[in-house]
């Protein structure tokens, strides 16, 4: 929660908004934890993948 002064500038008002903005825009930690999840995943499922192939070559 931000809290405003009351003689602020104008730019201070930009600034505030601009920063709720961003705010909005950012990830919750639970949606950073799942993407880093799927990568952990999708890399693990690589090196299995690429593991068989290798054994499988001569």
């Amino acid at each position: 929660m931000l809290v405003r002064m009351s003689n602020e500038s104008g730019s201070q008002t930009y600034v505030d908004r601009a920063w709720e903005y961003f705010l909005q825009l950012q990830p919750s930690i639970t949606d950073v934890n799942a993407a880093a999840e799927m990568a952990f995943r999708a890399v693990d499922a690589f090196e299995r993948q690429l593991k068989r192939r290798m054994e499988r070559e001569p």
